[in-house]
This record gives C-alpha cells, structure tokens and sequence, in this order.
C-alpha cells in the first residue's frame, strides 16, 4: 500500500542522512586539528567511498558511465563525443581495478577533493560549507552528472582568478574544464559579472540576456537527433517533479540574501559580493527555465554556480549578533534538512540507495 511505500522510502534514504550526520561530527576535529588536514583527509575519504561504492543503479547517469568504463578500450578518440579528459579518466582508473567502482571513486576523488579544497579556501566555517555542499545537492550531483560535475568542481577552482582579475588563468582552467564537458566553455562571460556590483537595474539587463541565450539553446538542443536527445531524457523527471521546488527554494534564499547585502560589514563586502552574485546566477538559471518552457536539462548549467550558498551563509551567521544565532543556526539547520529530505525524494534515481554487491 501507499504507507509501505513511504516506509520503504524513509528506510532507502537513511544512508544519505548517515553519511551527512558522520561528515558534520568529523568536519567537528577542526577544532582540535586547527589546519584541519586530518578532518579534511577524513571527509574526503568517507565521501569518496560513499560514492564510489554505490552501485549502478543510484544516479540516472550511473549505468551509462559502467557502460563506458567496461567499454573503454574499443572507444575511438576521434569519434567519440565523450570529452578527452573522460576517456584518460576512465583509462586511469582501470590501472586500479576493473571493476566499476574504480572509475565511480576515481570521478568522487576529482569532485569531492576539489570542492573540499575550495571549501577550505574560501569558507569562514567550513563545516557549515560541508553542511550546504551536501544537503543542496552539490555533493549528490556527481551521482547523475558525473562528466559535467568534474567539470563544475574545476571551473570552482577559477573563482580565485576572477576575484584576483587574472584572466589568462581563469582561460586555462575554463579548458581544463571543457575537457570534462563542453558545457564549461558557456562559463566564459561570467569573468565580466561575478566582481560587478550588480544593482536591480543590471539584475534586470542580465536576466534579459541570459533568457535569450537559453532559449537560444534549448532551441539548439531541439535539433538534434533522437539518439542524442534520448540521453538527456532522464533528467526531464527533475524539472516535472522537483524544478518547482528548487526554484521557489532558491528564490527565497537568494532576496534574502540580497536584502541582506546591506547589513555586511566592509571587511566581509567583497566576498560576499562575489558569492551573492554567484547564488544570483544560479537562481536565475532556475527562474528562466521555469517561466519560459525551455528544456528542462538546461537547468543543469545552475550546478557551475552552486557553491554560491555554500560559501556565502558562513558570512551571514558571522554578521549576525552572537545571541542571535543559536536560534537562527537551528532553524536553517533544520529547513535545509527538509530540503535535504525533499531533494532526495524529487530527484530521479536517487532512491534507494544500494551498494555495489560485486565487491563483496
């Protein structure tokens, strides 16, 4: 019946909530490893392993990436559309083992160490940035997307050079990441807005522009051949069921955030600036897609500026009184382990979480 379901359902997603409550209380050791290496190496390792020994089934892309792994070596480099990074990837990790594990922990260590190491680098408390990089989902990510979700975790590491202004360095780890996904080269304008003081003049002017160029693609995408289009079809379950709540989700968040540019002291402004910009972004991407009907799977293109809200709600707790946030740290601890709970539901293929049996 319709209860034994849901029951089956809490059962299936108590592994997800094991991983995020053992991460939190070993993200805890910064406290006493104050460089937090050890805690670092630590997360890092449950994260990858958690991943890695998922079985095929967990992620709507699982199963086609087994499927390029096991295949690998009768893969024409000059014919395939599978990005050149992937296939030496791919070829790597088959120096460890054969089996498909080896290539899901592979892409889990290239994602997880990344972010992890921009979380250490720009996060005031990163174990409110750990927090947020699971439960909003850029943890999970690399579950259903893993080329593109390698490509987002490089792309993060270019923040540094568009903050710096270093625009040649910001070109050379945009390639880097285009040889993950070609979808990191649509990242190349963002050079020129993410250090803008964006006011609600320009916000409009860069919505304007941005839908145009994504019902320019969503038309592009319309034109191609069925096989091609058959591959993104998985993903349309995240735009019916789940794109209404994200979008209404990361609206709130972002006027908030917004709004509460005008309380950040002057030694945090440039910062947060930079992320509050980054999280308008992402929202945007979300709000184009569902007013105008563009294909759903552009809403994926919001993954390269997600760590926007992991990195920037450690500044909003700095900025508030100290009596004040204990309160306020248990009611977003507790409505972003709703969202948590709501993504794990909403996203397609997530449920149930098994593990990879040819292991053992």
């Amino acid at each position: 019946g319709v209860n034994d379901n849901s029951y089956e359902r809490k059962i299936d997603m108590y592994p997800y909530f094991l991983i995020l409550f053992v991460v939190l209380i070993v993200s805890l050791l910064d406290r006493v490893d104050k460089k937090g290496s050890k805690s670092d190496k630590l997360v890092i390792l449950i994260l990858i392993l958690f991943a890695g020994f998922r079985d095929s089934s967990v992620g709507t892309d699982t199963n086609n990436y087994v499927g390029i792994f096991n295949s690998i070596d009768f893969i024409n480099n000059s014919t395939t559309r599978i990005e050149y990074f992937f296939i030496l990837t791919n070829k790597f990790a088959h120096i460890f083992s054969d089996n498909y594990a080896s290539i899901l922990c592979l892409i889990a260590l290239i994602c997880v160490s990344v972010n992890l190491k921009l979380i250490r680098e720009f996060s005031i408390n990163t174990g409110l940035s750990i927090f947020l990089y699971i439960t909003l989902g850029g943890y999970l990510f690399m579950f259903n997307g893993a080329r593109q979700a390698m490509a987002v975790a490089i792309f993060g590491l270019s923040f540094r050079y568009i903050l710096n202004k270093k625009p040649l360095k910001f070109i050379l780890v945009l390639f880097i990441a285009y040889l993950f996904h070609q979808t990191a080269l649509l990242m190349a304008p963002v050079y020129f807005i993410l250090n803008k003081n964006l006011s609600f003049m320009k916000i409009l002017i860069i919505s304007g522009l941005f839908s145009v160029v994504l019902i320019f693609m969503s038309q592009f995408l319309s034109l191609l051949s069925t096989d091609i289009i058959s591959q993104y079809d998985v993903y349309v379950d995240r735009g019916s069921r789940g794109g209404q709540v994200l979008t209404a989700y990361f609206v709130i968040l972002t006027t908030f955030l917004y709004w509460f540019k005008q309380k950040v002291s002057k030694d945090n402004s440039t910062q947060y600036n930079f992320f509050l910009n980054i999280t308008m972004i992402h929202t945007l991407v979300y709000v184009v897609v569902q007013i105008s009907g563009v294909d759903v799977n552009i809403i994926r293109l919001s993954n390269y500026f997600s760590l926007g809200l992991v990195f920037i709600f450690p500044i909003v707790f700095k900025e508030f009184k100290q009596s004040e946030r204990p309160l306020l740290k248990l009611l977003f601890y507790g409505v972003n382990l709703l969202f948590f709970y709501v993504y794990l539901v909403r996203m397609s293929s997530l449920l149930p979480f098994t593990f990879n049996t040819s292991l053992f």
